[in-house]
């Protein structure tokens, strides 16, 4: 009998939920909110394209929403918005362009912009290296 991977929707899943209760909120402690969307994004990145996909059932609700949430409380926290960051574009990486459109109907992709010039502004350029070179056309800027 196999045992259940970390790549199942329940990783992705049990990570939204504590992004949702413990890291969207100004009072919160970013760290937080910097571990659940770094947990999410390896969830998403080991998952594939059936975390992919789950990142937007019901509109992106349970999962794209309360990562823009952890954004906002927590952009000054570079660690926090450069994590989130990562999960939102792993999660169109190679997708199909309903998830690239679902996160520009969401507001992320300005969200995200935003993130990472007020991150390079403030000397904590984002740095993905090679790995969203695909999204740069996307993005419409230069991923570093």
């Amino acid at each position: 009998r196999r045992s259940p991977s970390f790549a199942g929707g329940g990783a992705l899943r049990a990570a939204s939920c504590a992004l949702r209760r413990f890291g969207g909120s100004d009072g919160n402690d970013p760290s937080a909110a910097r571990a659940a969307a770094r947990a999410m994004w390896t969830a998403v990145h080991l998952g594939g394209r059936q975390a992919q996909a789950e990142m937007f059932l019901s509109n992106g609700a349970l999962t794209v929403s309360p990562l823009l949430l952890a954004m906002h409380a927590h952009g000054d926290d570079a660690s926090v918005t450069e994590a989130c960051c990562g999960c939102l574009l792993a999660s169109i990486l190679d997708g199909p362009q309903s998830g690239k459109d679902s996160l520009e109907q969401l507001g992320a992709k300005t969200q995200m912009l935003g993130a990472m010039r007020f991150a390079h502004e403030n000397g904590h350029a984002m740095r993905f290296g090679v790995a969203f070179a695909g999204l740069e056309t996307w993005l419409e800027v230069h991923l570093l």
